[in-house]
């Protein structure tokens, strides 16, 4: 997949499809190091040994669904509220230690209007008679 280059001064960013703040890169050398988004919703801390060399690890949030993204969080009864979608590189990239991934999300379910052949109290229409 590619991935929005967060990159600012990249001219083929197109900030419709992705979320600066939750957006972050760290050149995380072999000792360790963290990448965190500026929104405070992602932080991912890489122990020593867990990169073999300095790598750049960054994290781009996808604004839209994108079925090759690495992480899509989601809520409700079909998992159909998406709440983040997050696409992280390089690609493929392997960890020699355990490494540590942060979320925070609000996980609330959406309010959804009640279908009109149901009433407030819980009592269906059918055919304009009431059901118990």
């Amino acid at each position: 997949m590619t991935s929005a280059n967060i990159c600012p001064s990249d001219p083929t960013n197109d900030l419709s499809a992705w979320n600066p703040d939750g957006s972050a890169a760290e050149e995380v050398s072999a000792t360790g190091g963290t990448v965190a988004t500026p929104d405070g919703n992602l932080e991912l801390v890489l122990p020593e040994n867990a990169l073999p060399e300095a790598t750049t690890i960054s994290v781009t949030e996808l604004r839209f669904n994108d079925p090759e993204a690495d992480l899509a969080l989601a809520i409700g009864p079909a998992k159909g509220h998406r709440i983040a979608v997050y696409d992280f590189e390089p690609d493929g990239q392997a960890f020699g230690e355990p490494v540590t991934l942060t979320l925070v999300m609000d996980v609330t379910p959406p309010i959804v209007a009640a279908p009109l052949h149901e009433l407030a109290d819980g009592r269906r229409l059918k055919g304009g008679s009431v059901l118990r």
